[in-house]
């Protein structure tokens, strides 16, 4: 089943619990939830975060239609993987929380690319806008990952050990100028004035 992972956690060095902020008068993650959910083709989404985080934030969006899923804090792609495999998913398509500008129609280009051509994995993470960036992998790629990825830099940030051996496709997205993503209050104040 087609489904969206989104990337969360309460811990920032530069911007703790930036995920829960205001932005337009909801919580960052919510704008998140909502443009992931609004992807074409995605059947659920899942939010996977550090499992201490779990319960605080279930209650922060006990509102949403969201699952949830609690694993390892730095070990990001075993924590992917643990959700995919609860939930029966494939494809996965990963963002992050920290892009609350999220662009629903650019990843469903991802998605519907990744499909047609048959890849392992598909993104428009380079370039690309950032902020404004999915990755699509298949189960299977994900599963060989987390068999087979050992550096920590693998284990944190789920897709580099996919994209140095596996089918990889890009899809081309026009840049957009600046960042768009979320890891200081100042790129929150920044995000304030623009809709995507």
């Amino acid at each position: 089943m087609t489904g969206v992972i989104i990337q969360a956690r309460l811990g920032s060095s530069r911007f703790p619990r930036k995920i829960l902020a205001d932005l337009d008068g909801q919580p960052m993650l919510g704008h998140v939830i909502r443009r992931a959910q609004a992807i074409v083709g995605i059947r659920r989404t899942v939010v996977a975060v550090p499992t201490e985080d779990l319960p605080t934030l279930k209650a922060a969006f006990a509102g949403e239609r969201v699952l949830w899923w609690g694993g390892p804090g730095n070990d990001v792609l075993q924590r992917y993987w643990e959700a995919a495999r609860h939930y029966a998913l494939d494809p996965i398509v990963r963002v992050t929380a920290d892009c609350p500008r999220l662009d629903p129609n650019a990843c469903w280009r991802v998605l519907d690319e990744f499909r047609r051509r048959g890849w392992d994995y598909a993104s428009n993470v380079d370039p690309s806008t950032d902020g404004l960036d999915c990755e699509v992998f298949s189960w299977q790629a994900l599963d060989q990952a987390h068999h087979e990825a050992t550096s920590p830099l693998d284990r944190e940030h789920v897709t580099p050990w996919m994209r140095r051996s596996l089918r990889c496709g890009h899809v081309a997205e026009p840049p957009l100028p600046g960042k768009w993503s979320v890891d200081t209050p100042e790129d929150l104040a920044r995000l304030q004035a623009v809709t995507v």
